[in-house]
């Protein structure tokens, strides 16, 4: 049997067992992409980083049914590396917080990640380019079920936008964290709404938030069928989802930061998004929006070893209903 070494850290958790789940391979080198979308599947994890040069300088980011987002991958696995010394910081330039700069290539595309002091690892995201979109309210609201009340009352000033990106989403403010809370996606009508937007995901935010130091509370839904992914291969890989809500889309929360700021809603130059607490996997997306970065800490919950199945590409069989 192979036999290989995994490590199980949780990207952009709050806490251990928060966040988005990444298996971390790091002797998976020679693995197949079959092979380790195994793994994936085995931990219910929505992403697999596998060093491919040595950990970390360069990732393939591997998800249970496809590629992976590769922010997630890159913030856990420099975590890991970090945490047990396996970065090379010889001759790395001190970022301006006194972290380290690391030159990665990740599921093919070069990238600087930056390891600070306190333990966050910070990536760069595409520019998210927010956009006001006409959206009929009555529609969000039949969507998401949130009374459009709480739509219209924050929506007067701050209206919903279109966010480009790794995962391109529509953005939509409601009032309070009760009404966010209370959302319960119509499956029909949420991938209705995405259509008629053009977007692979709904985020829908609020200001009022569970931690003082957070600019705003996401929930994001991805309807069944829409990719929306073009920076990737391919459609991303969801897991951990219930009624359509993903903890965490790194790339859609620093994209509702930057529009924050934009807006002139947030001041500081740093935001930190809450996401996950409605899937009990409790997040926090940190974004930088004058760099475009996004960051945030991995916590390890498994140290251990996994068995994997040999690649038999005869055995690759077709199920006929």
């Amino acid at each position: 049997m192979d036999t290989r070494q995994v490590v199980l850290a949780d990207a952009f958790a709050a806490d251990p067992a928060g966040g988005l789940p990444v298996a971390v391979l790091p002797d998976g080198s020679d693995l197949t992409d079959t092979q380790v979308r195994t793994v994936a599947r085995e931990f219910a994890a929505p992403a697999t980083a596998v060093p491919t040069d040595g950990p970390p300088e360069s990732l393939r980011a591997v998800g249970p049914r496809g590629p992976a987002d590769p922010r997630t991958v890159a913030v856990a696995a420099f975590a890991v590396a970090d945490e047990r010394g396996w970065l090379d910081t010889a001759g790395e330039d001190d970022a301006a917080d006194g972290g380290t700069d690391h030159e990665l290539t990740v599921a093919g595309a070069g990238r600087e990640v930056t390891v600070a002091p306190d333990g966050r690892v910070w990536v760069g995201f595409d520019e998210p380019d927010p956009t006001p979109v006409a959206v009929d309210l009555e529609t969000v609201s039949e969507a998401l079920a949130v009374p459009v009340a709480a739509l219209r009352d924050v929506g007067a000033d701050l209206p919903p936008v279109r966010l480009t990106g790794a995962v391109d989403a529509l953005a939509v403010p409601v009032n309070f964290l009760e009404h966010l809370g209370n959302a319960a996606p119509d499956s029909a009508a949420l991938a209705d709404l995405a259509g008629a937007a053009d977007v692979a995901a709904v985020c829908a935010f609020t200001f009022d938030t569970l931690a003082a130091d957070a600019a705003c509370h996401a929930r994001t839904f991805v309807p069944s069928g829409r990719d929306g992914a073009d920076a990737w291969d391919g459609a991303p890989s969801w897991v951990r989802e219930r009624r359509h809500e993903v903890p965490a889309v790194p790339s859609v929360a620093a994209g509702v930061a930057t529009h924050l700021e934009r807006s002139g809603v947030v001041e500081a130059e740093a935001s930190i998004v809450e996401c996950g607490h409605y899937l009990d996997r409790p997040g926090r997306v940190h974004a930088d929006p004058g760099d475009l970065q996004v960051g945030g800490r991995a916590f390890t919950t498994v140290d251990g070893s996994v068995t994997v199945p040999s690649d038999d590409d005869d055995d690759d069989e077709i199920i006929e209903l």
